[in-house]
């Protein structure tokens, strides 16, 4: 049809429609094409945006468990703040007095510092122990003390023979508890 329209050549015949053809994908791909190209690359910028999102999204959710625990390990500590310096007294000695009993120590006495001494943001209880034990009650009691849910310490320990034949030890210890 070609052919008979333009009068050409087969080599010409074929060029022509060699050069239609180019023309043809040309203006496809310009109508058709791009525009679907367009819309693919909207369409990646809009995954990419939300891979970002959903990978800030699971940092902040891994971090808010990571604190989550913390929290959680740590509460009781936190809310000692909310309670009287009394009850926090109270809890302090019952805690030794537990130690003391699960390592069969001999309390002699136990005297608490009604005032409780503040350092940085933080309430300090001490109170002044003492009793009899072995040397192996007392590595018991002071690894007790270390272990304790609240957090104490022993502060000053002054360990002294009773008398030379003894087996048993006399401690006078100092004891604190800090509360946040």
């Amino acid at each position: 049809m070609l052919k008979k329209i333009l009068n050409l050549n087969t080599r010409q015949n074929f060029l022509a429609a060699a050069a239609i053809l180019l023309v043809a994908l040309f203006l496809f791909e310009k109508l058709f094409l791009s525009g679907l190209r367009t819309k693919i690359r909207a369409m990646d910028q809009e995954i990419k945006k939300a891979e970002t999102g959903l990978a800030v999204a699971m940092n902040v959710q891994a971090r808010k468990e990571f604190i989550t625990e913390d929290n959680k390990a740590y509460d009781r500590y936190f809310g000692q703040g909310k309670i009287s310096d009394v009850k926090l007294v109270t809890d302090f000695l019952k805690e030794i007095e537990v130690i003391a009993q699960k390592t069969r120590i001999s309390i002699v006495s136990l005297n608490p510092d009604n005032k409780p001494r503040e350092d940085g943001g933080y309430k300090k209880f001490y109170a002044d122990l003492r009793f009899e034990a072995s040397s192996e009650q007392i590595h018991q009691f002071l690894n007790e003390i270390q272990n304790s849910g609240l957090l104490i310490k022993a502060e000053k320990i002054a360990i002294t023979s009773r008398d030379e034949s003894a087996a048993s030890l006399r401690v006078d210890a100092t004891i604190s508890m800090a509360a946040l």
